[in-house]
């Protein structure tokens, strides 16, 4: 009997001993489960993340994104506000894309019951000794002295031109390899894009120059100046 009340107390502890063990690598499990379900992002977050370093890494913008940027800034200056001009805020990048580090717009419109104008710059990329940010010159007591147009009417970013003046280049020469320089103007009220093209950036023979004036509410081609050789 004794023997037998032994092995009964021995095995008695044996099922002890393994239900705890058996419970506490249950509690091992989930707790090493939990933090990597909290610290996993989603495939939502990843792209979005991506996508923010993407659009910011090259230091060039298109003008209508510089546009966005500024508009509220402008508006707000002078509700009535017309476009004289817009081009690169420093100096032209000759960029195939039609993009800039910043873009300059000379504006026109009622302050105070009176016409002033002014100019709104956005700076994305780096000058030497410059500051990115938005930036408003003084106002002058007088019109811009050109020819406006409605900002409502500008529908062709720069990219947009700058796509038609390469495709156009490339249909009178195969072989050329530059970009363009950009700037949008009032043309009997409606805006229109003086698209200069060149290879001086990339610095190849021969040296090539040519043009287009491009609608800045259609993107169609108006005047062509043909490509040509120096």
């Amino acid at each position: 009997m004794k023997m037998t009340e032994r092995l009964a107390h021995i095995l008695a502890c044996i099922l002890i001993f393994g239900i705890m063990g058996l419970c506490g690598c249950q509690d091992k499990s989930e707790n090493n489960s939990q933090p990597a379900e909290q610290t996993q992002p989603s495939q939502e977050d990843q792209s979005e993340n991506t996508a923010n370093t993407t659009n910011t890494e090259d230091g060039l913008i298109s003008a209508m994104d510089a546009w966005n940027v500024l508009q509220d800034d402008i508006y707000n200056w002078a509700p009535d506000t017309k476009i004289a001009q817009i081009r690169a805020g420093g100096t032209t990048q000759w960029d195939k894309d039609g993009r800039e580090k910043g873009w300059s717009f000379y504006v026109e419109g009622t302050v105070d019951g009176k016409t002033r104008s002014t100019s709104f710059s956005y700076i994305v990329g780096d000058y030497a000794g410059g500051q990115q940010g938005k930036f408003k010159d003084e106002d002058t007591a007088f019109s811009t002295g050109y020819v406006t147009f409605s900002p409502s009417d500008w529908k062709v970013d720069s990219t947009e031109a700058a796509q038609a003046a390469m495709a156009d280049a490339l249909q009178q020469n195969a072989a050329f390899n530059g970009g363009v320089k950009a700037q949008l103007v009032a043309s009997q009220g409606i805006p229109v894009w003086e698209v200069d093209l060149s290879n001086k950036k990339a610095n190849t023979s021969p040296f090539m120059y040519g043009g287009v004036k491009i609608n800045g509410r259609t993107g169609e081609i108006m005047e062509r100046q043909t490509l040509k050789n120096q």
